[in-house]
């Protein structure tokens, strides 16, 4: 069974970092009760062979999901 879920990748002066939420929440509100600096955000899948990808876009923030993003979110998954 495939697993979905939204994300957004952040970036400050120190580091930069992936979270991955629910489906039902928005991306814009994350974005507010994180506080940093959002530069891309989408969706994320794992499909029933353990492959991440990363794609499309979060309409609430105007982000959207960039090339290097899946093999991020895969090691944060243990799935690299």
């Amino acid at each position: 069974m495939a697993l979905e879920a939204k994300y957004i990748k952040f970036d400050d002066k120190y580091n930069t970092y992936m979270i991955i939420f629910s489906n039902y929440l928005i991306h814009f509100d994350m974005v507010r009760k994180m506080g940093d600096h959002p530069v891309s955000a989408g969706f994320v899948r794992v499909d029933d062979a353990g492959n991440v990808t990363c794609y499309g876009e979060s309409t609430s923030t105007g982000l959207k999901s960039e090339p290097e993003d899946s093999a991020i979110a895969a090691r944060m998954l243990g799935k690299s």
